[in-house]
This record gives structure tokens, sequence and C-alpha cells, in this order.
């Protein structure tokens, strides 16, 4: 199991929010082996945690951007400033190979370009919010989640 899998899990579970590991670091969990090299830590979570999540990643070092569309995303340095757009957040470290982030004309706007080269170290975390389809799915992705981390 690639170790970013629990590491992830040990940092989030001190939250105080419910998440699951989802996208291709789930389907590893899945077949339990790692199937090729990924470029991100996605996880879901219920977008009523949404600040809860953002005050949280910042209390540990990240900084954390709504994405906006257009490639561009908000950085968000206040919980009480946000577009609230139904998108998902990222949290990044200021080390994190990953992202590319440029300075737009509008205050705390960036253009975003995302370095498909493999995450090797926990310092990147993209949550995923979906008011359509998160409920039943979370709650099977945290039971395969539970099962797959802890064996």
């Amino acid at each position: 199991m690639n170790p970013l899998i629990p590491e992830s899990n040990h940092l989030l579970s001190k939250g105080n929010f419910e998440y699951a590991i989802c996208g291709g670091f789930a389907i590893d969990l899945f077949l339990g082996y790692e199937s090729r090299k990924h470029g991100d830590i996605d996880i879901l979570a219920y977008w009523k945690d949404r600040d809860k999540i953002i005050d949280y990643m910042k209390a540990l070092g990240f900084e954390v951007y709504e994405m906006l569309g257009e490639g561009k995303a908000h950085h968000i340095t206040d919980v009480k400033f946000q577009m609230r757009l139904k998108r998902n957040i990222f949290c990044c470290k200021k080390d994190c190979e990953l992202v590319n982030l440029a300075e737009s004309d509008e205050p705390d706007i960036y253009y975003i370009n995302f370095r498909h080269i493999g995450q090797t170290k926990l310092n990147f975390i993209e949550f995923l919010f979906n008011a359509y389809y998160i409920n039943p799915l979370i709650q099977n992705m945290k039971a395969i989640n539970r099962i797959m981390i802890w064996q």
C-alpha cells in the first residue's frame, strides 16, 4: 500500500469531519496493490463540513484554494471570504511540486497549472464535494477505506 494512504487517513482522522479516500488511491485500496502512479490524493467530503475542513487544513499549515473554473482558483485566507461555488477545494503546502500558481489581475485569484508527476509527499490534498451523490457514496467509501486501510 502506498504510504500516503495511511498518512492522509491519520492526518484527516483528527479533523472532526467525515471523509473518505476516493479516486485512484481508493481503487488501489480496493485492488490491494498500487496500480499506477497517482497525481494526487482525492478526498470525498460533505459540503456542510467545508468551513471546518478549510480551518483544519489551514491550522495544519496548508494553503487552501477553491476552484473557480477556467483555470483559476481563489486563495482562501479566511473562511468568511469565499466564493462558495459548489466546486472542489485543494490544499497544498508551500513545498508542493504538484501545482504551479500564477497571480492574476484579481486579488487572491490565481491561474493554476497542475503538474501530473505523481504525488510522493503529503503536501497536497483535494477535497471533492457533490451533494447529489455523496451520501450513499461516502458511506460505501468509508466502509471500504476502513476495511482496506486497517487490514
